[in-house]
């Protein structure tokens, strides 16, 4: 028998954030998960059932009323009859094809679990696919389940039988603030006073050229640095980090397709995991736990890489040393946690484009995939990435992710306001100033 689970979840200011954004944004992130060899097929199938009651949020849909939002818990019999997993044989170009599909697939966030996936069989090895919408879980939150789903895979090849504890305990950021609080409320407003100064003045920032255009479904384009190169990467810069590394690199390509004149400012808004906060940087409930930091280090470039790493070190240390992130999420608790839903509703169709035209390109760190979490057993994990979620235009979104020691970074967008081409063209300048 399932667990008994409440028939409501509360919705939390992040929740109404996320709501939000998915008018700037299309609200979903992909985990691409390449294995060895074949998938089982009925066990994936019951893992991802049992994936529901292990992470009660999954098997909810938002009920966006005009106050007090909240969680609605799916009936068992409609989870039980749920389409989860897609599965087909493809190989070679027609994998890629699907999966590009896939990815641009939208999951409504009133309608249907959570989660998503498609299982992609081949002779070489299989391809898995997770979709998760934003507004259960961030970046972080999707390694969450891909390391529960891997844990529950795991289970039920010793036990047939087996049912997981829920995971019931707070989604909410108090978690993050509440071992903070009093004592750093004067660093932490400081830090929401240099987040506002260093986000948003001077008003023009550079941004490489794109239209308004929302038309279609989003496409995606990934760029694939390897261990080996990245060791060497660490080993010439051993002082940097590297979130540092792709930074210096991605703000110098995006200069470079921009055209940039050293007029505008050099600014890049970049998340932070807020688990790190949190003891053993473990979340109490699957959330949405995700700051903002402002990095904008005026005109100074820098004639080559090294002087532009050595300038976005210094920015983004200086950064960290004052609860990095935290900035953010302040002000999106003192902020929205009063506002109705029905009020945010009304009032974002006005500010959207304005939202829009502002957002400096976003770069947005998603983390290392810890590869022993993920472990299925059999069949053996080759490789695995995240896809970073879709700005809706003029807006640019790009992600990294780690595996094993190489990097992969992503980025979305709609043609009808951005060419593919213009997108591999920046992928290709990224790949080029990353020395080595």
């Amino acid at each position: 028998m399932p667990p008994a689970l409440p028939r409501r979840l509360p919705a939390r200011t992040e929740d109404v954030a996320l709501h939000m954004m998915a008018a700037l944004s299309v609200p979903q992130i992909h985990g691409v998960l390449d294995f060895d060899g074949p998938l089982d097929g009925p066990r994936l199938k019951r893992a991802l059932r049992l994936l529901l009651d292990a992470e009660p949020v999954l098997g909810c849909r938002f009920v966006a009323r005009w106050w007090r939002p909240y969680w609605h818990r799916i009936a068992p019999r409609v989870l039980d009859a749920a389409v989860l997993l897609r599965e087909q044989t493809a190989g070679g170009p027609y994998r890629e094809a699907l999966t590009a599909d896939f990815l641009a697939e939208t999951m409504p966030a009133d309608v249907g679990p959570r989660i998503a996936a498609l299982w992609l069989r081949d002779d070489p090895g299989d391809r898995l696919v997770l979709k998760i919408h934003h507004q259960a879980a961030d970046a972080g939150g999707i390694k969450e389940v891909l390391y529960r789903l891997a844990a529950l895979y795991r289970a039920l090849g010793d036990d047939p039988e087996h049912v997981p504890s829920p995971r019931t305990g707070t989604r909410s950021l108090r978690q993050v603030f509440r071992p903070l609080l009093p004592r750093a409320i004067p660093g932490l407003l400081l830090r929401m006073l240099r987040d506002t100064s260093a986000g948003t003045w001077p008003p023009r920032h550079m941004h490489p050229p794109m239209g308004n255009d929302l038309r279609g479904t989003p496409s995606f384009r990934a760029l694939h640095v390897p261990s080996d190169r990245m060791d060497a990467l660490r080993a010439a810069f051993p002082s940097a980090t590297i979130n540092d590394l792709v930074t210096a690199a991605v703000l110098r390509a995006l200069a470079g397709v921009a055209h940039w004149k050293g007029r505008e400012a050099l600014r890049i808004w970049s998340t932070v995991d807020l688990r790190r906060y949190l003891p053993d940087g473990k979340a109490d409930g699957l959330s949405n736990l995700s700051g903002f930091m402002y990095l904008n280090v005026g005109t100074r470039l820098g004639d080559r890489y090294e002087d532009t790493l050595s300038t976005v070190k210094a920015a983004l240390d200086r950064i960290k040393g004052l609860y990095p992130g935290l900035g953010y999420a302040l002000t999106t608790w003192l902020f929205m946690g009063p506002l109705p839903l029905g009020l945010i509703d009304t009032i974002m169709p006005l500010l959207r484009r304005v939202m829009l035209s502002k957002m400096p390109p976003v770069l947005t760190n998603m983390g290392a995939i810890d590869d022993e979490a993920l472990d299925l057993g059999e069949p053996k994990l080759r490789s695995a990435h995240l896809v970073v979620p879709t700005s809706h235009p003029p807006g640019l979104i790009l992600g990294v992710s780690g595996f094993r020691g190489g990097v992969t970074l992503t980025v979305g967008h709609f043609a009808s306001a951005l060419p593919a081409e213009s997108l591999e063209t920046l992928l290709a300048a990224i790949d080029k100033e990353l020395p080595g």
